[in-house]
């Protein structure tokens, strides 16, 4: 995806792959959160910013230009895009950020061109149109790879057009950075929601060596809508497992949450076992944490 503020000096620009967007929205959203929140969070952070930008250079270049700046020209590079990409969570995620853009950005956006379309593209809009306001709908230009480059120098400067796309911007690393799969997306003290399939007959361990007053958080839901037996257990520095606290009485359910704190230091040990299941896996979203103090 790349965005550009028509007629200024600065653009906004990103460019990722759908799949592994997707999947680094999930590991951000809490359980039992869309994975679409993640993603509106930062769309409206986007949007907030871009808001801001286009006052900045109204204010430093509209008297220089003879006119207002006040709305932004959105690009959409489909460039590449396959079938693959047009997954259910994926629409979900559009269809929603093109929710809070109609509610709350609906004069924000003076033209969207859809560029390097290939023809799944109209198949994904047509998913989609309809929940599209009229003003909007006739906002949106759609481009094939041959109409590109002539219909975006038609309203954008070529100095301001990076020149992969026909313009003549060569910006410093890359008019657009490229997100690489692998990279580490978080910083320090990030807590991702895991996706975890425990197959029949087996279970998954979780242990947190605690100092005294330190605290550990868990929160886990079933997708595959059964049970899961669930325990917590604190093992005391120095004792072996028969000594072990019970914190969590082995329960089978399919959410649950909590904390515990320590008193002592030792081990919280978080287990999640599916052994009473001879032919059922099961998959959690969790997240379990030390509280930083």
């Amino acid at each position: 995806m790349l965005r550009s503020l028509v007629g200024s000096e600065m653009c906004i620009r990103d460019r990722t792959k759908v799949k592994h967007l997707v999947k680094v929205y999930k590991s951000f959203a809490r359980v039992g959160e869309k994975t679409s929140r993640p993603c509106i969070d930062y769309h409206i952070h986007q949007n907030e910013c871009g808001g801001k930008l286009v006052r900045y250079m109204d204010a430093t270049m509209g008297k220089e230009l003879g006119r207002r700046i006040n709305t932004a020209t959105v690009i959409l590079d489909f460039h590449n895009l396959s079938y693959g990409s047009l997954f259910g969570e994926a629409i979900d995620i559009m269809k929603d950020a093109w929710d809070v853009d109609k509610s709350y950005y609906p004069e924000g956006m003076h033209r969207l061109f859809a560029i390097n379309c290939p023809k799944m593209i109209m198949f994904a809009y047509n998913i989609v149109k309809g929940s599209l306001d009229k003003r909007i709908q006739s906002k949106i230009v759609f481009c094939n790879p041959d109409q590109t480059t002539e219909t975006l120098l038609q309203v954008i400067d070529a100095k301001h057009l990076p020149k992969f796309l026909g313009g003549e911007c060569e910006c410093e690393g890359g008019c657009i950075p490229m997100e690489k799969e692998g990279e580490d997306e978080t910083g320090d003290g990030d807590v991702l929601t895991e996706e975890i399939t425990i197959p029949a007959g087996k279970d998954i361990r979780k242990k947190f060596a605690l100092e005294v007053g330190s605290e550990t958080a868990w929160e886990y839901e079933s997708t595959t809508e059964k049970d899961i037996e669930f325990s917590v257990l604190f093992v005391p520095e120095g004792a072996d497992d028969s000594k072990a606290i019970t914190v969590v009485k082995p329960t089978k359910c399919k959410v649950d949450s909590g904390s515990y704190k320590a008193e002592a230091k030792g081990d919280l040990t978080i287990v999640w076992c599916n052994k009473f299941s001879w032919m059922n896996s099961k998959t959690l979203r969790l997240r379990a944490f030390q509280i930083k103090s």
